[in-house]
């Protein structure tokens, strides 16, 4: 004889099974963007400190940095990343253009 499940039953323990996962998604989604924002932070931080320096070595070139050093120039911004991934593929890689000078005074 087969044993019968009552509905009730099965859905408090389908609800807190689903209840369980939603709160483990929120918890990964929360570390998540919690460590992308502090890498972010942490690139944009770089990139402000050494900004000077960085614009007139690469002025009108797209940068990759990868843990607050630059890791790969480039024209187009693809090669830059492609680069910088081949040499670091398991890294987060910030990929930013500095602008040149022309275009630096086109935006103030």
């Amino acid at each position: 004889m087969t044993k019968q499940v009552e509905l009730p039953a099965l859905w408090a323990n389908f609800s807190s099974a689903l209840w369980a996962a939603t709160q483990v998604d929120i918890y990964l989604a929360k570390l998540t963007f919690a460590l992308y924002y502090r890498w972010k932070m942490k690139a944009e931080e770089y990139l402000l400190k050494h900004s000077q320096e960085l614009s007139k070595k690469y002025s009108g070139k797209y940068i990759a940095i990868v843990d607050g050093k630059v890791t790969a120039v480039s024209r187009s911004a693809v090669q830059a990343y492609k680069e910088a991934k081949r040499r670091f593929p398991n890294k987060e890689i910030g990929i930013f253009y500095m602008p040149t000078e022309e275009e630096t005074m086109v935006l103030l």
